[in-house]
Formats: C-alpha cells, sequence, structure tokens
C-alpha cells in the first residue's frame, strides 16, 4: 500500500476528519487532504508521521478497530490493546513507503511546499530561523557536501538584497536531497526562498529534452 493508501484506511478507520488530523498534527486541512489523495507525496523531512500514529492509535480503541488494523497491516507490526506500542507499529507501516520523488527539479518544488502549507505558528518557527548573512566578496569558494549548502544561501541572499524582480534560471541534473536531510537548513533555505518568491522574484525551471 502507498502511504495515501495506509492514511486514508487509518482516517476512515477512526472516522477521522481532515481537519481532526490537521488540528493534530499542526498542518493544514488542505494539506492532510492531498496527502490522502495522493496529489503530495510522503516528504523525507516530514515531523508529522509520528504525531499521526499517536493520533491514530488513540483513536483506536475499540475492538472492530483493532481487528481492522490486524488484518490490514503487515504481519511484522504488532497491533494489540497497547496504545504506545500501536503509536510506534502505525508510525513505521506509515513510513514504510519509500516512493520519494526527491531525485529531480520536483524534489525541490515538493519541499518548498511542504514549507508553505505548515500551520501559521510553525511557519513563524521557520521564517526566523537563524541564518548568517554571507561576506561580501567578488569571489567565494564553497567545497563538498556543505559548501553547495553555504553557496545556496549565498545565492538567495544576494537576489534577496537586490531588491530588483529577476528571473531565476535553474537547472539541475542531481538529486536535491542535500536540500531537505537536514530539517534545520531545510527551514533556513526554505525561509530565504519565500523571501525571494515573497519580492516578486521568478524561477524558471530547465527542463532537459
Amino acid at each position: 500500500m502507498k502511504f495515501s493508501e495506509k492514511l486514508d484506511f487509518l482516517m476512515k478507520v477512526t472516522n477521522t476528519s481532515n481537519s481532526a488530523l490537521a488540528l493534530s498534527t499542526s498542518l493544514d486541512p488542505s494539506y492532510i487532504s492531498r496527502l490522502r489523495r495522493g496529489v503530495r507525496n510522503l516528504p523525507k523531512n516530514e515531523n508529522y508521521v509520528p504525531l499521526m500514529a499517536e493520533y491514530f492509535a488513540s483513536h483506536c480503541l475499540d475492538d472492530y478497530q483493532i481487528n481492522a488494523l490486524q488484518e490490514c497491516m503487515p504481519g511484522s507490526y504488532t497491533v494489540s490493546n497497547n496504545r504506545s506500542n500501536n503509536a510506534k507499529s502505525i508510525g513505521e507501516w506509515l513510513k514504510e513507503d519509500n516512493d520519494h520523488p526527491h531525485d529531480s527539479v520536483q524534489g525541490l518544488l515538493d519541499i518548498l511546499e511542504d514549507f508553505q502549507f505548515k500551520k501559521p505558528q510553525i511557519w513563524d518557527k521557520i521564517a526566523s530561523a537563524d541564518y548568517t548573512e554571507p561576506k561580501k566578496s567578488l569571489v567565494s569558494i564553497h567545497y563538498g557536501f556543505t559548501g553547495k549548502q553555504e553557496a545556496t544561501l549565498a545565492f538567495l541572499m544576494e537576489v534577496i538584497n537586490c531588491n530588483k524582480p529577476q528571473t531565476l534560471l535553474l537547472f539541475s541534473d542531481e538529486s536535491f536531497d542535500w536540500l531537505g536531510q537536514n530539517p534545520e537548513y531545510a527551514a533556513r533555505w526554505a525561509a530565504l526562498m519565500i523571501q525571494v518568491i515573497a519580492q516578486g522574484n521568478r524561477i524558471c525551471m530547465i527542463h532537459t529534452v
């Protein structure tokens, strides 16, 4: 089963609405809807599956609900009347789907979208993420994995400081995993990217044919 199918099943078994689950996970109801319909895939840097698992475990208390979980989930996952164990099993089961679209430019869009659909109070924390403005110099050299991250932040700060809307051409033939693997770094560049877009800049994706 895909993540969306598992989520839909759990919400039906517990008679949970999009708004109810959104309230328990600090997500927007429309984002829950997109996850449930498979329009939005589960991002690698998510932090809400444990909250979902805890919610579903606390709402699967009747025998018919426990039986439904036992029939649907693989035998390798323990489902009983123990709420804590059920939450662990449900969380692992939900994460079992490893179909993450982070191997192309689409991965960048998905990571950005993940932050845009956070509830306001969560976004406030992200937007205030601490980042240091890069030092002014004509040439800067960045090495390795961290260098790639530093160069991205430096570039976005340059765009923001220009205070002049422009079109940014984006091309990459490699995975964008390095943008979203670290939640702290993802929060920093996402906050800058949202600011870049808010200033009227446009991003044009270049695709190979």
